[in-house]
């Protein structure tokens, strides 16, 4: 079981599923209202993952 579902919480939860670990991902917020998903943006266009080119960072 893995206590948290923000960036860290979720990592961790696909490395242990990589490896054959069944997990439990458990957190306290709702799906739609967690903060990793709200950092989306930011973390998408710092990692320049998004398909506008003009979305950096910068």
């Amino acid at each position: 079981m893995v206590i948290g579902t923000g960036g860290a919480g979720l990592r961790a939860a696909v490395e242990l599923a990589e490896r054959g670990v069944d997990v439990l991902a458990v957190g306290k917020r709702p799906k739609a209202d967690a903060h990793t998903s709200l950092a989306a943006g930011g973390i998408n266009a710092a990692l320049a993952t998004m398909d506008d080119p003009e979305d950096t960072w910068q």
